[in-house]
């Protein structure tokens, strides 16, 4: 596994992606970035949890989807990366919220690498089995398990 990595946390995300009761009722149109570095791909903790997730955030009104995911990435992560495509799509509906996702391929090449601060959050790299075997935030497990094809 590689060395965690400390960045500071982004206000979409602070209350909206640990307690998920706190999104009023209606739809959320956000990105799911699918970070990946040869064979292992970028998941990211609270300082203060234990819980993992891809790197996320929603799309602004007038945002093109795959500016909204550049963007984010380049906010949380510290990366000036192109997004390759969006490889996939899906929803889900919690008890008081319901999201439109779009998952976002950036491909990180030898050389680059995430540049953080100290802040709220951690950012690790993992294999899809060691990603497996973390605690994985539920509305996120299946997404992870899907990466496995884009990994080599």
């Amino acid at each position: 596994m590689g060395s965690g990595v400390r960045i500071p946390l982004g206000p979409p995300y602070k209350i909206k992606l640990f307690n998920m009761d706190q999104f009023s009722q209606g739809i959320e149109v956000v990105t799911t970035a699918f970070i990946k570095k040869g064979n292992q791909f970028l998941l990211a903790k609270a300082n203060n949890s234990d819980t993992w997730f891809p790197v996320v955030g929603h799309i602004e009104p007038g945002e093109k989807i795959l500016d909204a995911c550049k963007r984010e990435v380049e906010e949380e992560v510290g990366l000036r990366i192109q997004p390759a495509k969006i490889i996939d799509f899906g929803e889900a509906i919690l008890k008081k919220s319901h999201f439109i996702y779009f998952i976002i391929l950036f491909e990180l090449h030898e050389g680059k690498d995430v540049k953080a601060e100290e802040g709220e959050l951690e950012f690790n790299w993992f294999s899809i089995e060691e990603a497996l075997e973390l605690n994985i935030a539920e509305i996120f497990r299946d997404t992870v398990k899907s990466f496995k094809k884009y990994l080599h």
